[in-house]
């Protein structure tokens, strides 16, 4: 029974990772299309929660999709299945979080809106 809940735990966490990048994927094409003052304000107000609510169930998601590839290691299939989530999910966060959107984070961060740099269009697109 334990290992059926740590399933349904591991899906969960993955599902609400999935819906907040999916939703930054579907917000994409208006962002596209506002100025730097309207975008700077997104990057503001909107996306902290992202961060308070998304970094727990990031990390969540990994170590959750790592435990379950331990509880399964003697069953091959699901165990390479659980490790490929796992390694997946970990690349996601360090190449792509770490990689990209964080230091576009910090760098928006410190704007305000009379300092908004000309190269605005670059770090949005990043």
């Amino acid at each position: 029974m334990f290992i059926h809940i740590w399933y349904f735990l591991t899906l969960t966490l993955t599902s609400l990772l999935m819906g907040t990048s999916f939703a930054h994927t579907l917000e994409m094409a208006a962002k596209m299309n506002v100025d730097g003052q309207l975008w700077r304000t997104f990057q503001h107000t909107l996306y902290p929660y992202f961060a308070y609510v998304g970094a727990p169930v990031e990390i969540g998601a990994i170590v959750a999709a790592a435990v379950l590839s331990y509880l399964v290691r003697a069953h091959r299939p699901a165990f390479y299945l659980a490790l490929a989530g796992t390694i997946c999910l970990a690349l996601a966060f360090f190449v792509v979080w770490r990689g990209f959107t964080n230091p576009v984070n910090a760098e928006t961060a410190k704007w305000t809106a009379s300092s908004i740099p000309p190269d605005w269009s670059r770090w949005r697109s990043q």
